[in-house]
């Protein structure tokens, strides 16, 4: 398991995409594959700007934390922080039309990660939790 504490801006995406590719490729022993790194990174970026951009109350702390584990073929990731909750089922579902340009974010997290879960944990912080099934046979095409 690995930790990384992150300031409320978007100046920290990078480093969090950093932080992820290192960290899972240490901690899945060379089970996860670059392309599987870089849809976790994409889910992770997007769930993060959905908290910087819609979670907004008076009194937030500052800190957004990230925690990252592998174990048994699944990488699950949390995202913990201070405000309200994401309410997923609150954004409408994206319109392919071009009609409506919100809701992408979740649709790609959605399809990207195996489990998405949003809540409140029992220390008041809100959470989001991510989990993405390795498969250790599949390739990246070029």
């Amino acid at each position: 398991m690995n930790r990384l504490s992150i300031a409320r801006e978007t100046s920290e995406l990078s480093r969090v995409r950093d932080w992820l590719r290192t960290t899972t490729q240490a901690l899945c022993a060379g089970a996860i594959t670059a392309e599987q790194v870089f849809e976790l990174q994409i889910a992770v970026q997007e769930a993060l700007t959905n908290v910087l951009v819609h979670v907004e109350e008076p009194g937030l702390t500052n800190d957004i934390h990230l925690e990252v584990s592998c174990e048994d073929q699944v990488v699950q990731l949390e995202i913990t922080y201070t405000g309200k909750a994401f309410d997923p089922a609150a954004v409408p579902l994206p319109s392919f039309d071009g009609a409506r340009t919100n809701g992408f974010g979740l649709f790609i997290i959605e399809q990207l990660m195996d489990e998405v879960r949003n809540g409140q944990g029992l220390d008041g912080r809100s959470f989001i939790r991510l989990q993405k099934r390795l498969n250790v046979n599949r390739s990246i095409e070029s």
